[in-house]
């Protein structure tokens, strides 16, 4: 359209611009019906709508207008609107049906972060929304660092129980075995010093002696040791407010309390 065009008077109604009456029509000129497919009056006729759609699961609402036709159906003008909220807004609309970001159910969503706390009716485990240490229910919020050191101090001396022997050591064995080699050993994994029975408790032919050395040295006497440190300092801890050695405990708990 020319602006010419744009700027005349209507045809039918002169006091109108006659772009508003390409656009919509008007009562003298090719007037707009405002039918529906259900109503049985599809005139092909656009016009702007508003549609909405709403999560099935917190009820969180999506509105906006959108270009329609009359000729469609009420779900295919549902379509457009999900349409728009999954390409735009990360929707999950399906024939399960329609879901904001945060309650999607499909694969692409985020898992849920939960943990399991007491019900505050029956007591009795049940799960709760969110991390423990940000939970307001009962017996969760941040954990009480006493109870957290002393959860490590019985995880660590169940560990020592468990494991095979009190000291480790790495485990070699020749790296050439030709006679006239210079019979130089290689690290391969982790044994026990405290027992005469050919056990390794950790094996790998491409161990660096690096990480060897490391691991021996974290043997389960080092976890009975740090298992009574960690008592020690939880018997000593009399205020909410810590000292920094009581500090490190803490974290050194944390670190052991949630390992992968």
């Amino acid at each position: 359209m020319t602006l010419n065009e744009r700027i005349s008077a209507c045809p039918g109604v002169p006091e109108q611009p006659a772009l508003v009456h390409k656009t919509w029509g008007c009562s003298n000129c090719n007037p707009i019906v405002f039918g529906s497919a259900e109503e049985g009056t599809p005139t092909g006729q656009k016009y702007p709508c508003g549609l909405g759609v709403y999560c099935d699961s917190c009820g969180t609402e999506f509105r906006g207008d959108f270009i329609v036709v009359d000729t469609m159906s009420k779900a295919e003008r549902l379509e457009v609107v999900r349409d728009h909220v999954r390409t735009a807004l990360r929707w999950q609309c399906d024939s399960t049906g329609d879901y904001c970001p945060d309650c999607r159910t499909d694969s692409t969503a985020q898992p849920e972060t939960t943990h399991q706390g007491p019900h505050p009716d029956h007591g009795g485990l049940t799960t709760h929304v969110g991390t423990r240490e940000n939970c307001s229910g009962p017996d969760c919020g941040p954990p009480d660092p006493e109870e957290e050191i002393r959860e490590a101090v019985l995880d660590l001396e169940a560990l020592h129980t468990a494991a095979y022997g009190n000291t480790w050591r790495i485990a070699r064995e020749q790296e050439d075995t030709h006679p006239e080699s210079d019979g130089s050993l290689r690290p391969i994994g982790i044994e026990p010093t405290d027992d005469d029975a050919d056990i390794v408790v950790f094996q790998a032919d491409d161990i660096a002696e690096e990480d060897a050395a490391y691991i021996a040295a974290m043997d389960p006497e080092t976890g009975r040791l740090l298992a009574n440190l960690l008592h020690e300092i939880a018997e000593d801890m009399t205020s909410s407010t810590l000292t920094p050695v009581q500090e490190a405990a803490r974290k050194l708990a944390n670190k052991i309390n949630n390992r992968p």
